[in-house]
């Protein structure tokens, strides 16, 4: 549905139909794979060469350059930052590609601090409290979560991670721009969904870990926040991008998660992979999971 078919140039909407074709066998599971020996079945397909990036895959400073071009002049574009994102599988590395673009922004950074304590039910003993000390749960940092340490500047894109009011656009995994850093508060401009454009400021809020595996309840004050240059492939679903960068120093790890990368751009000139070449049986392959029982009697269902 992004990458329309519907061209008037007969190059481009061959080209269209191509890359259509080829990320919805990526989907189902159709396209030729090979074998690892690690592996009970073919899960490793080859990357047409003109979707892979820089052969330096590895080189966290090449992908950068190559996904955020003149980023030195267009760091507070609304257009340019919206269009555009690295993709990758783990939150690790998301984090760690974030940390590096905020070294590229000018000005000031501001660091906002969470407050952290444990949530225990009345029924466990007061010796729970003691169990996780403060600087134990400051060290966390959970998928979905803020972290205690949120370093931010103006003219950063930041993702909401939580719901806070929807009517007006301040939704789970809405992107902003920030626009002002004050002590209890946050200014920003929404750069995706039906509120564009809108001013907004975001509070602290209480948010708790109730959802995640955890022998604990932690509950964290904290902005919910998230600097997004790079997300995780998980967290881009729902996202449009025109120039999609896809960050595989490991390759995915769950059903789907290749083909949901692959169909966040909107062209087929959009999307970029960036894959470890180091082997060369699978020089220009990277894993692609297909739980194909999934697929099983859905036509009968339907």
């Amino acid at each position: 549905m992004r990458v329309s078919e519907c061209n008037s140039d007969p190059e481009k909407r061959e080209r269209n139909r191509a890359f259509n074709d080829w990320f919805l066998a990526m989907g189902d599971g159709t396209l030729e794979a090979k074998e690892d020996q690690n592996d009970t079945k073919e899960t490793w397909i080859e990357i047409p060469e003109q979707y892979i990036g820089s052969k330096a895959a590895l080189n966290i400073e090449v992908v950068v350059n190559q996904m955020y071009l003149d980023f030195a002049s267009s760091y507070k574009n609304e257009d340019y930052l919206r269009e555009r994102a690295i993709l990758t599988p783990l939150f690790e590395t998301s984090d760690m590609i974030n940390s590096h673009m905020a070294k590229l922004v000018p000005g000031e950074e501001v660091l906002y601090r969470s407050c952290d304590e444990v949530c225990t039910p009345s029924t466990e003993s007061e010796d729970q409290f003691t169990s996780y000390p403060t600087e134990y749960l400051n060290r966390l940092n959970l998928q979905g979560f803020p972290h205690h340490e949120l370093r931010l500047k103006v003219g950063m894109p930041v993702m909401l991670l939580r719901n806070i009011n929807p009517s007006h656009g301040l939704c789970n995994s809405t992107r902003l721009i920030i626009t002002h850093l004050g002590k209890f508060i946050v200014g920003g401009k929404i750069i995706t969904g039906s509120k564009l454009g809108e001013k907004v400021l975001i509070p602290r809020i209480i948010m708790t870990t109730a959802d995640i595996k955890i022998p604990f309840v932690l509950k964290r004050r904290q902005y919910p926040l998230k600097p997004c240059y790079a997300m995780t492939i998980n967290k881009s679903q729902g996202q449009t991008l025109t120039h999609v960068g896809i960050y595989l120093p490991k390759p995915v790890f769950s059903h789907g998660q290749l083909y949901v990368v692959a169909s966040r751009t909107t062209s087929p000139e959009g999307i970029q992979f960036f894959i470890d070449d180091s082997t060369q049986e699978f020089k220009g392959h990277t894993r692609n999971i297909v739980y194909k029982e999934v697929f099983n009697n859905l036509q009968s269902l339907s």
